[in-house]
């Protein structure tokens, strides 16, 4: 395998600061692809993608930001002057960043969205169309309108913090003593970690999420006509999105690894790697 550089960085935007974790090959000559940014799921971080990473950027430069106000990046100013987060905000902040590292409509990046990832992903063309050249979208939280505001009082609930003295140690034994998805212990653990690192303020990615108009943002991205692929795990989101692919974008290629669960960027990189290379050089 191709020797690869992997650092972290950050980049600045309207609302501060975005930090990311980077890698590219070693040899300069063996990355002339587009460059690919990859865009997590929340509460978490770029560094999600850790294992993904040395793999998919054997041939091109890969970014990993962390989503404006989790992991390093800054939180957005509108919430911190006590507004509501918005996935519109995260993707005009993400746009901020690339454009500082030096990417424009001449020389433009790849998208890999994941969950709340690929609300942002579909944000981010939106502000910037001229930026985006191809996008994958990955487990996007589509639910019709009807429906969001009953997953809104379901999923957007306080982060006890600061006031309720169980709500640690409860969260610990939900997230890695007592789950029942394919995720292994230490991958548990991460996710656990990525709760605490973001602290009350990982309400954000719930809030942006459910009050998102997911079906303006498909359908004004269809419009767009970006090359899109859908890529699809085994997990508690693969219907939604197939059924965002079914809405909106039926012509578009559907790639399903059944065989892997929630994160199968981190169970099966190189398997994620092998089904979409033939997308992203194309």
């Amino acid at each position: 395998m191709a020797s690869i550089r992997i650092w972290k960085h950050y980049a600045n935007s309207r609302d501060g600061q975005v930090h990311m974790l980077s890698a590219k090959p070693e040899n300069q000559e063996a990355s002339p692809k587009t460059p690919l940014i990859c865009l997590h799921q929340s509460p978490m971080s770029g560094e999600v993608f850790e294992e993904f990473l040395p793999v998919i950027a054997r041939d091109r430069v890969v970014h990993c930001p962390d989503t404006p106000g989790f992991g390093g990046s800054d939180r957005p100013l509108k919430v911190r002057n006590g507004g509501k987060a918005n996935i519109e905000n995260f993707g005009l902040g993400l746009a901020d960043a690339l454009v500082e590292l030096g990417y424009s409509e001449d020389n433009p990046v790849d998208l890999f969205g994941f969950h709340t990832g690929s609300l942002g992903a579909i944000e981010l063309t939106r502000a910037r169309p001229d930026l985006v050249r191809r996008i994958i979208l990955v487990g996007i939280p589509y639910y019709p309108a009807v429906q969001r505001p009953v997953m809104e009082k379901r999923f957007v609930t306080p982060y006890a913090f600061l006031t309720d003295p169980t709500y640690v140690p409860d969260m610990y034994a939900r997230i890695v003593l007592n789950a029942s998805n394919d995720l292994s212990n230490e991958e548990r653990f991460e996710a656990f970690l990525g709760r605490m690192r973001a602290g009350p303020n990982g309400q954000d990615g719930p809030d942006a999420v459910w009050s998102y108009d997911a079906d303006e943002g498909l359908s004004e991205l269809a419009a767009l006509n970006k090359p899109t692929l859908f890529l699809a795990f085994n997990e508690v989101l693969t219907e939604p999105h197939k059924h965002a692919h079914r809405l909106y974008f039926p012509n578009a290629p559907l790639i399903e690894l059944s065989h892997l669960p929630m994160e199968g960027f981190k169970a099966g990189p190189q398997d994620v790697a092998d089904a979409i290379r033939p997308f992203l050089d194309g």
